[in-house]
Formats: C-alpha cells, sequence, structure tokens
C-alpha cells in the first residue's frame, strides 16, 4: 500500500463516545499494538514467526496535551518510546510551556515531536477552549487580543504565527490545522517552509469539525464519510481512483459508501 508512517493511538482520544456504543473493551491498547508493529519490523509476526519482508514503518503515536494528569501521560509516553515509537503528534497547543515539558520529558530519547497548532479565531472560540479544559490554556492576555481587534480571524492567524515562532526550534515539525486560505499567510509570518498535503480542510466548517474531533464531540466515523466524499469529488466521483488514492479495495470503497449512504 506504499504507507511508511503509522501513528498509533487509543480511540478514546478522539472518540469519547466509544464508551456508550460499545460495550467489550478495546483487546488490543496502542502501547500493545507499538510492540507487535517494532516486532514486524525485526522481521516476526503477531506469532514469533520470521516474515519473509520485513516493513519499514516508522512508528508514531498521537498525544493528548488537555489531559489532566501530567505526569500519567509523561509516563505512557516513556513506556512508548521503550516500545519503539520515532514521532509524537500532538494536539493543538496555545502556549510554548505546553511544548516545553514535553521535551524536557523526551530529551534523551531522540523522538521527534510534531506540534499541532490550530488558529483561534474568535473569542467564542478561545473562551470554548477555555471551557472544555480546566487549564484554560488559552491566555487571558490571548483573549483581551482577540476582543480588542477590529478583525479577530486576522489577530488569530498573527498569534497563531507568534506561537510558531517560539516554538519552532523546540520542535522537529508543526502540524497546522488551518483553513487552506490562512496557511501560506502563517507560513509567511512564522518565517517558515510548508509542505501542502491533502486535506479535507478547505471550509471553515471543517475547521470547527476538527475541533469537535479534538474535544470527544464527533467520531473518527463522521471524519472518515467526509474523507470519503471530499476525494470522491476531487476525483468527479471515480470509485476506481478514489479507491487507489485512499489506499483501499475498490470493494471496500464501495462498502463504505453503502455504509454512509454516499451517493455520486
Amino acid at each position: 500500500m506504499g504507507i511508511k508512517n503509522l501513528c498509533i493511538t487509543s480511540e478514546t482520544i478522539f472518540d469519547r463516545k466509544v464508551k456508550t456504543e460499545v460495550s467489550n473493551p478495546t483487546e488490543v491498547t496502542a502501547l500493545q499494538l507499538i510492540h507487535l508493529i517494532h516486532r514486524l519490523r525485526k522481521g516476526k509476526d503477531f506469532s514469533n514467526k520470521k516474515i519473509k519482508e520485513k516493513p519499514n514503518f516508522t512508528i508514531g503515536t498521537f498525544l493528548d496535551l488537555s489531559k489532566n494528569d501530567i505526569e500519567s501521560y509523561h509516563e505512557t509516553i516513556r513506556q512508548k518510546i521503550k516500545a519503539g515509537i520515532e514521532f509524537i503528534i500532538t494536539t493543538p497547543l496555545h502556549s510554548p510551556s505546553q511544548i516545553e515539558n514535553l521535551t524536557k520529558n523526551i530529551e534523551e530519547s531522540g523522538v521527534k515531536i510534531i506540534a499541532g497548532i490550530l488558529p483561534t479565531l474568535s473569542v467564542e472560540a478561545a473562551r470554548e477552549v477555555n471551557r472544555t479544559n480546566h487549564k484554560k490554556p488559552i491566555a487571558i492576555e490571548t483573549i483581551e487580543r482577540l476582543e480588542k481587534a477590529k478583525n479577530p480571524e486576522f489577530e488569530g492567524i498573527h498569534i497563531a504565527a507568534e506561537l510558531i515562532k517560539q516554538i519552532k526550534n523546540k520542535v522537529s515539525g508543526i502540524h497546522l490545522i488551518a483553513s487552506k486560505k490562512f496557511i501560506p499567510k502563517i507560513s509567511k509570518l512564522s518565517n517558515t517552509n510548508y509542505t501542502p498535503s491533502m486535506t479535507i480542510l478547505k471550509e471553515e466548517k471543517d475547521i470547527q469539525k476538527l475541533s469537535h474531533i479534538f474535544e470527544g464531540k464527533l467520531s473518527l466515523k463522521d471524519l472518515e464519510k467526509a474523507y470519503i466524499i471530499r476525494v470522491l469529488k476531487n476525483n468527479r466521483g471515480n470509485r476506481c481512483t478514489t479507491a487507489e488514492v485512499l489506499g483501499i479495495h475498490r470493494n471496500t470503497l464501495m462498502r463504505k459508501c453503502q455504509e454512509y449512504n454516499i451517493n455520486t
């Protein structure tokens, strides 16, 4: 399938509704899966038997910075580093201190950090972040800047660029979660280069949708459906091409279209 990088995470980070939708616990934890994939890279399958071709995956994990118990997630990260991860992607951060705490904890491991940045483009959005996170990561000064700004959206872009400037030398990369029209501007203001990637975040409502995922208000199924629809539209409804882009079999795509009631 041409997959080079794997980001292993627990489903509950994205979809807290899982707790009410299923009755049985997950059979394999994220940590166990990292161990299993690391074993594959060494040339052994899940039964410890030798395999003909060893995959060359780069293994990473996802870190939820909004967790209450800092020591607990530091311990989890240490376990995952020991299991073989090579990079960490974080949820959106709003202050340099959030990343500084993480880098201090893993600085000797050689693990790369990719920091998530989600521009806050309105006072309401900033207050919502603080309302749903007991740590209140967005500073009062930042909220006041958005309140006083004639154009809060423009001010939010500048705030995001300033944050990137403050942390870019402490991380290996930035995962900028923003509308397509904002990315070049933020890149220029923060003096960073960016590589465009395939994305479904073309409209502001898509950004709001992703925010809901991080807040546990939207399931991965909702995101998968939106992604399939976007790729289908980009390929004018051609399911063979869409399946190839998605890296799945055409029959799998047909099944998912039927499951999500997608008509093209």
